[in-house]
């Protein structure tokens, strides 16, 4: 049984007898091999996980996890902990947790300003694949909407698969 993610037999027969012969340099094979997966604490959606595992298994893939620190103000306890320690270790528990240990993953706090953290990371990794949550509280392809989602779709230098945060 093929599935979706199975490679194109290497030669197809066309319509008229014609074969068309498919490479891995063709551009109709896609071949995912940094997924980025962008995640927000504490909104992290197990539905983005696991699809992203899907696909790392199916392709091979490296995933990497990023959470994107925007500049603010903070008030934090001088004594306390880095937040960039703080976000790494959340990030290396939710590998733990939802990512089995047969897929390779990072992971990667960036300061930035949101869509800048999400498109320079998939940017300088490079990504071949960004895997993230929509919350559905925005309308996401709306012309006059500021949504993180609609933004990053627009202007990624890769595919963006989105997903649903609950079901």
């Amino acid at each position: 049984m093929k599935t979706l993610f199975e490679s194109p037999p290497e030669s197809t027969h066309l319509h008229g007898g014609e074969t068309s012969t498919l490479d891995n340099s063709s551009p109709e094979i896609l071949h995912f091999q940094r997924i980025l997966v962008p995640v927000k604490f504490p909104d992290v959606s197990p539905n983005t996980l696991e699809l992203a595992t899907l696909f790392a298994r199916s392709f091979h893939s490296e995933v990497t996890l990023l959470h994107v620190l925007e500049p603010k103000v903070s008030s934090g306890d001088a004594g306390s902990a880095s937040p960039h320690e703080n976000l790494k270790s959340k990030l290396d528990h939710l590998r733990d947790a939802y990512l089995p240990p047969d897929i390779s993953v990072n992971s990667l706090v960036e300061y930035n300003f949101l869509f800048d953290g999400i498109l320079g990371a998939a940017r300088r990794l490079p990504a071949d694949l960004i895997v993230m949550t929509t919350y559905g509280r925005e309308e996401l392809f709306s012309p006059a909407s500021e949504c993180v989602t609609a933004y990053v779709v627009d202007n990624a230098p890769c595919p963006v698969l989105i997903v649903r945060a609950s079901a």
